[in-house]
């Protein structure tokens, strides 16, 4: 059995999720602890260390960037991996598909490619409020 030397806390409402991802990083010497949502997960937080966060971004009651947040209200702050199914502006934080995109082209390059080559592959989408203004002006 690994001696744990390093702290993870995985927090998502998919019972799968969690499990699969704390099975996998065990044996490489994280003491896992388990969050269903992101109330319990910020209970993991305060009761001590945690050197790695992995957080679903859409829980039911609140989403990984509030979580994020009250971990970075409450040092010191974990390494921090958010991880979706999906990215929108319902999700609670405004540059989600932002996010979702750059991740996308950072799949597409390879995850060692340097960022500044990363930007011809980063297609930005206008919001949706953008598109309106644009049409209104007689843009497409």
């Amino acid at each position: 059995m690994p001696t744990h030397a390093r702290f993870l806390i995985v927090a998502d409402d998919d019972r799968l999720v969690r499990e699969t991802l704390c099975d996998l990083l065990e044996p490489f010497g994280f003491a896992a602890r388990q969050a269903a949502d992101g109330a319990s997960a910020i209970r993991e937080l305060g009761r001590g260390r945690c050197d790695l966060l992995l957080s679903d971004v859409d829980m039911p009651d609140m989403t990984g960037f509030q979580v994020l947040d009250w971990a970075r209200a409450h040092p010191p702050t974990p390494a921090t991996v958010l991880m979706s199914a999906r990215a929108d502006a319902d999700l609670g934080y405004p540059r989600a598909s932002v996010v979702a995109e750059l991740a996308w082209a950072m799949h597409l390059a390879g995850r060692h490619t340097p960022p500044e080559q990363l930007e011809p592959l980063y297609v930005r989408r206008p919001a949706p409020e953008e598109v309106w203004e644009r049409r209104q002006r007689g843009g497409r």
